[in-house]
């Protein structure tokens, strides 16, 4: 009986330790290609080739970053930052909420910008490789590739506030993966924060729905959600109102990324007959919807329910529901991309599967091909494309029939790849329900794994 006891100890520190060799070379590998990143984006810094790697570069450095402090320290001084903001370097008025005015809690302000913008980018580029976890040279060669797309870029050269959404959104998903009652309550608060600092994160309520002890109070939790964010609202009306007027809204072309940007091209293009934005904000919508929804019929038998339903189940679903919600309310700029970051390990573990019986093995490669494609989509027509207007010496016209061609193949290959996440989103969220639903109603039934 004791050698049996020694032996449970000594298999429990075997066990220990093999997860701790895990995770230091997991974490030295994220550091190194974390390292190469930042090395490389220095690079192009210093020697100011912006525009030979697709990012419209603005100056100061961070600039995102720098009008969130600006209009912190106008707040400060008593200037509605939502009409007027002369401490930015642009004048822009505050486009998020107000909870962005309680940063002056940290201590920081517009002369902390450069020292905190990096180490706002350093840790996005370090906890976002963390999570890839590549295991193989494609994975890798598909990370970097994603870390260092135009996209991506933007978004670190700007130092914008969706890196910091980012990061508090990891920690909310990780503890709604978790099955402990307080850390899911806790990822609900984190949620609802991470709302406050800017509207999309809202439809991250739909995971508060895992995070009940059975559906009805999941039920409960998501009308209490709902309850504290309208209260908030009520509240704060009036800086609402003008944050409704400041919202960006671009216009296709450049960086740019949305489902409403399509129709535009096409009206270009083929001269097709205009809406108002209204108008084409609800054809989009519903548009995605029922399509969303016949892909997600057509593919039920060739996407196989998860054997696991672990952090990275819940951090792809957390990834569907944000890029779709952006993608189909309003267009906005390509540093959403940031956010196929939660969708590759996911992806990345059903390529790994190899299993094209059950259907695990067929989009994969389709889905890293898009992802790497949409990314990567500006460079075309920002770098290559007016080096070939220069040598081929196109006219007017055909110049910008093609200029319009290369945002159209962009667009639409958008769609497929949203369409295809959602779709395929949706049938494990439904198989996840049915899970919870026969495991909290009927105990002999066995909980699912988590990681």
């Amino acid at each position: 009986m004791p050698c049996h006891k020694f032996d449970i100890f000594e298999n429990t520190f075997k066990k220990i330790g093999g997860a701790a060799r895990n995770y230091g070379s997991r974490f030295f590998v994220s550091v190194c290609i974390s390292s190469l990143v930042l090395l490389y984006l220095y690079i192009i810094y210093v020697n100011d080739i912006w525009a030979w790697v697709a990012v419209p570069h603005l100056e100061p450095m961070f600039l995102d970053w720098h009008g969130v402090l600006a209009a912190s320290d106008c707040h400060d001084l008593n200037y509605n930052v939502y009409t007027m903001n002369p401490c930015d370097a642009f004048d822009r008025v505050h486009a998020y909420g107000n909870f962005w005015f309680h940063i002056r809690l940290f201590g920081l302000t517009l002369a902390d910008t450069t020292w905190s913008a990096i180490c706002l980018v350093s840790f996005f580029v370090l906890i976002s490789t963390y999570l890839l976890d590549p295991k193989s040279y494609s994975e890798y060669a598909i990370s970097v590739s994603l870390l260092i797309s135009p996209a991506f870029l933007l978004g670190l050269e700007r130092a914008n506030s969706d890196l910091l959404l980012f990061l508090i959104i990891v920690l909310g998903v990780y503890l709604v993966a978790n099955e402990n009652r307080i850390n899911r309550s806790g990822a609900v608060v984190i949620l609802y924060v991470a709302t406050l600092l800017k509207i999309y994160p809202l439809v991250l309520v739909a995971l508060s729905v895992f995070s009940g002890k059975n559906i009805y109070q999941s039920v409960i939790i998501v009308l209490v959600f709902a309850l504290a964010l309208f209260l908030y609202v009520f509240g704060n009306f009036q800086d609402f109102q003008y944050l409704m007027g400041t919202v960006p809204v671009p216009r296709p072309g450049g960086v740019t990324f949305g489902g409403m940007l399509l129709w535009p091209v096409l009206v270009a293009l083929l001269d097709f007959p205009n809406f108002a934005f209204s108008t084409l904000r609800i054809a989009t919508v519903i548009a995605f919807a029922v399509v969303t929804v016949v892909v997600a019929y057509l593919l039920r038998k060739r996407i196989r329910p998860c054997s696991e339903y672990n952090f990275k189940f819940y951090l792809y679903i957390a990834g569907v529901l944000l890029i779709s919600f952006t993608f189909v309310m309003n267009s906005n700029y390509d540093y959403r991309c940031i956010y196929f970051v939660f969708i590759l390990p996911f992806v990345f573990e059903h390529w790994r599967s190899k299993n094209e019986t059950v259907g695990a093995f067929l989009y994969p490669k389709s889905i890293l091909a898009m992802i790497i494609y949409v990314t990567w989509a500006y460079f075309l027509p920002a770098v290559g494309f007016p080096q070939l207007i220069t040598y081929m010496e196109f006219g007017q016209e055909s110049a910008k029939t093609i200029f319009f061609s290369l945002y159209f193949l962009e667009y639409s290959v958008t769609w497929v790849l949203v369409i295809l996440l959602a779709a395929i989103g949706t049938l494990h969220t439904v198989d996840r329900l049915k899970t919870i639903i026969l495991y909290r109603n009927d105990k002999r039934l066995k909980p699912p794994l988590t990681e």
